[in-house]
């Protein structure tokens, strides 16, 4: 009988850990097969399998006769190991359940604390006994601390659950009581077992109330699971409702779209759509997300703007951009449409997830946006171009309520939102009004520009201020209402440095002008005074040598009036030809004439034609040219010499009796193409002042003047201009009573040939006499003289005192009967050019042979010209020098 008892206990004993691996198989099959392996399942699974050994281990305990003392200590071992392992995870999994989310480091921490303590005790039970131990026989038996070390694995878990429960409580207030209860029943109820094993040692329950509490477990997963799937399926219906409604809007939103295509990214696969492009993505047969790039790439006018559109809109890319919360992405580019215009177009594509099959979905705009991106560039331009910041100020509130800028705005003088008088006593400090410093505060405030809006349309402030890089600024402050309401006040500020800089400079051009006007007005008086008094001395001493001409008896005394009247005719000549060869200089009417020369006969001739003058004084002329270069040079010789006639002419004048002049010709360099000439004129007069050096180039310029001295002041006027218009320097220095200096440098291009000297051979002028000529000149004085002068040489002159009347005087002659006609250019009834061109017309054979030569006081080049034009073979400036008019008549007629 008691061998049967023990029997059928053995037999329970046995039962219990069998029926509980039965109970976890069935619940690590049930777990496996969810479809969900979350953090849940998968900590579910563990705790499983921890039980799973612990019941095994129950099974070797049972069983104590069939195996050995050594494995029956290590089935101990691992049996206890799992039991703080099941703890463990049973503690984790209580936190899961009541917070939600899986339990962070710092709670794992202390979760852990608990079974790795209990795992040290087990390993130092190994080597002492104190828990449990294994005789050799194969007998178990507890230890003295056995019940310690149970009583704090459970005691542990107990406090680690009801902690979590509290916290979770404490946390989430609307926690229902029941679902509390509920979880501290589930995951309490393991720690029945050691309660019971330790009121029936014999029995193997420790691993059996495990397996029940994790069915019990189970269940209420399944449970909660069922609620949860409830309320999540009522959610995705929600979400798919909202899903349809937010692709119908999509749809349905910007009719004026060319084209809205439905896409399915993950499948790539387009839905179909509308718009003007439908049609032709039908035609191409575009199924796909890929066929439809192909279809828009070849309408992308830019290669850069097709490659970027390739990029965005790659399939693996558009899945990326939506996993990082970019649900929307916009593309631009430029398109030429049928009428063959590049327009701006603009594609937005709107991705979102489908909930029933968790696919990603688009919608696809293409959008011409092209009119839009003009205006609003016209109209940025327009804003920048005029101001530098608009604003809108809410008369009411006081507030700017809406505002523009550009990033050209300085730090120092930047507007805000807000308030609009605090931004302005924020600003103010570095404004500065030039008219009434220390007013700029009043000036702007919101009070005065309503007062002052109340008065006029508009009102507006300009002040300076300073910016962070140390410029002045200009800017102007503007306000005017923004409509009829008067609700609100538009505010602008513009940069007006650039237009007040332009105002400032015209002003000073103005002033310049202006000031130049009342110079040249000064310049203009003083002028026809200089000429009033230069030419009424030398026409003084005509008239006043005329009268005692007149009143003597004496034939030498009158020759010698004469001569002083030549004299001052003369003077009187140079002083009007020195005026109009400044007034061509000046106007540019002068062109140098180039011809190949050699520099020493150039100044040879310089040097006779004002040696005489020297002689008079008995001043010391040196001429210096042995450094020149005596190479052939291309120069207007007449302005060469004219520039060095004056120097020297000037040089004589202000020399002393028995002074020195000197002028040195030196060669400073010579190449291939180039000399480069330096002309040095010294003497030892009196010299300038220094005051004077400053505007002896001005013309009629005189420091002094005395009788020995008298001269029009016009010489250094014209040598300036015509170095000046040679491309050349000139330079002077002066030092009162020791003399002065002047230094010439010039560049002549090097002449490959001499031109042949033209030498005049001794004149007689033999062939004028019996010659006939046409004299038309309307001023009889002239007429009388050019008579005479003529006459003197045996040619029989005919006069005519008009270009009308030499026109008849010719038809009427017998053909060849004349042998020249002087024209003068200025004449009543028809002008000389005017008769000349009537005579080369007419129907006669010697009409276009005939010399005419002109013979007029205008003497510029371009009166030169117009006669040559005008048919004329030649052109002589009055007053005429006798020798010139028979060279011309000579070289003219008919031999």
């Amino acid at each position: 009988m008691g061998i049967m008892t023990e029997s059928i206990l053995k037999a329970a004993e046995l039962a219990v850990p069998i029926l509980g691996i039965c109970i976890v198989l069935s619940l690590g099959v049930a777990a496996y097969l969810e479809p969900q392996k979350d953090y849940s399942r998968r900590t579910y699974i563990q705790m499983l399998l921890s039980c799973a050994v612990i019941l095994i281990a129950e099974c070797f305990q049972a069983l104590p006769a069939a195996i050995a003392p050594v494995t029956l200590k290590a089935t101990m071992f691992i049996f206890y190991a799992s039991l703080s392992m099941i703890c463990y995870l049973w503690t984790l999994y209580a936190y899961y359940w009541v917070s939600g989310r899986p339990a962070k480091n710092k709670v794992k921490a202390w979760l852990t604390a608990g079974p790795l303590i209990e795992l040290l005790l087990l390993i130092v039970n190994l080597f002492t006994g104190i828990f449990y131990s294994v005789s050799p026989a194969g007998i178990y038996s507890r230890g003295t601390f056995f019940v310690a070390y149970i009583a704090f694995s459970y005691f542990y878990l107990i406090c680690a659950i009801i902690v979590t429960a509290v916290r979770s409580a404490e946390i989430n207030k609307k926690a229902d009581k029941r679902e509390q209860i509920m979880f501290l029943l589930c995951f309490l109820f393991p720690v029945i077992s050691p309660c019971i094993q330790y009121v029936l040692p014999a029995m193997s329950l420790m691993g059996a109330t495990e397996a029940i509490a994790l069915l019990i477990v189970y269940v209420s997963i399944q449970q909660r699971a069922t609620a949860q799937y409830a309320v999540e399926r009522a959610r995705s219906e929600d979400e798919y409702r909202a899903y349809e409604d937010s692709l119908e809007q999509l749809l349905t939103a910007n009719s004026d779209a060319l084209l809205v295509l439905r896409l399915n990214i993950t499948k790539n696969t387009q839905n179909g759509g509308r718009g003007i492009a439908e049609n032709v993505l039908k035609q191409r047969e575009v199924k796909t997300i890929d066929d439809l790039r192909e279809a828009f790439v070849p309408m992308i006018k830019d290669p850069q703007e097709a490659a970027n559109f390739l990029k965005i809109t790659d399939r693996s890319h558009l899945i990326e951009q939506y996993n990082a919360g970019n649900t929307q992405l916009h593309i631009t580019y430029h398109r030429m449409m049928d009428t063959g215009e590049t327009h701006l177009i603009n594609v937005l594509l709107h991705m979102l997830q489908n909930p029933a099959s968790g696919d990603i979905e688009g919608v696809m705009y293409s959008m011409d946006i092209d009119r839009q991106d003009k205006e609003e560039k016209v109209i940025s331009a327009i804003t920048m171009r005029e101001y530098n910041y608009i604003a809108l100020i809410d008369v009411e509130t006081e507030n700017i309520h809406y505002q523009y800028a550009d990033d050209r705005s300085d730090a120092s003088i930047r507007f805000t939102m807000g308030k609009y008088d605090a931004m302005m006593q924020h600003i103010a400090p570095n404004m500065r009004d030039s008219a009434e410093p220390g007013s700029e505060l009043g000036k702007v405030s919101l009070q005065t520009v309503i007062n002052e809006l109340n008065r006029q349309d508009e009102y507006s402030y300009v002040f300076e201020y300073k910016t962070t890089a140390g410029d002045i600024r200009n800017k102007k402050l503007a306000y005017r209402y923004l409509d009829n309401t008067k609700t609100d006040i538009l505010f602008f500020e513009t940069d007006i440095t650039e237009e007040m800089r332009q105002e400032r400079e015209r002003a000073e051009a103005l002033q310049k002008a202006l000031d130049e006007v009342r110079h040249a007005d000064a310049m203009k008086s003083e002028f026809l005074s200089n000429v009033s008094h230069d030419m009424r001395t030398p026409l003084n001493a005509i008239l006043g040598y005329t009268g005692l001409a007149k009143s003597v008896g004496s034939l030498s005394e009158k020759d010698g009036y004469l001569d002083k009247i030549g004299s001052a005719g003369n003077v009187m000549l140079d002083l009007v030809n020195d005026t109009l060869d400044l007034s061509k200089i000046s106007s540019g009417e002068i062109i140098l004439k180039p011809e190949p020369h050699l520099c020493g006969e150039l100044f040879r001739k310089v040097v006779s034609s004002v040696g005489p003058c020297a002689d008079e004084k008995h001043i010391k002329l040196t001429v210096d040219d042995s450094r020149a270069a005596n190479v052939p040079i291309l120069v207007d010789a007449l302005r060469l010499q004219e520039i060095v006639i004056n120097l020297l002419s000037n040089a004589v004048k202000f020399t002393p009796n028995y002074g020195q002049i000197s002028l040195v010709i030196e060669c400073e360099q010579m190449d291939e193409h180039t000399v480069h000439d330096m002309i040095t004129v010294s003497d030892t007069g009196c010299g300038m002042m220094p005051e004077f050096l400053a505007k002896m180039y001005e013309p009629f310029a005189q420091e002094r003047q005395t009788s020995d001295t008298v001269g029009s002041g016009l010489g250094l006027a014209i040598v300036k201009r015509l170095v000046e218009l040679m491309h050349g320097t000139i330079s002077v220095r002066s030092e009162i009573g020791k003399g002065t200096e002047f230094k010439v440098c010039l560049d002549f291009e090097r002449a490959e040939t001499m031109a042949e000297a033209a030498n005049d051979p001794l004149q007689t002028w033999s062939v004028l006499n019996g010659r006939r000529i046409l004299l038309a000149e309307d001023n009889a004085m002239n007429t009388e003289i050019a008579k005479a002068v003529l006459e003197s040489k045996g040619m029989t002159v005919i006069c005519a005192e008009n270009g009308q009347t030499a026109c008849r005087l010719f038809a009427e002659s017998e053909p060849s009967w004349f042998d020249a006609i002087l024209m003068d250019i200025r004449m009543p009834m028809m002008n000389g050019r005017d008769a000349a061109r009537t005579i080369r017309k007419m129907n006669r054979p010697d009409a276009a042979e005939i010399p005419i030569i002109a013979m007029s006081a205008d003497a510029f080049d371009d009166d030169i010209m117009e006669s040559l034009k005008a048919g004329m073979n030649d052109h002589i400036s009055k007053p005429f020098q006798p020798e010139k008019l028979y060279r011309v008549l000579t070289e003219n007629v008919r031999q």
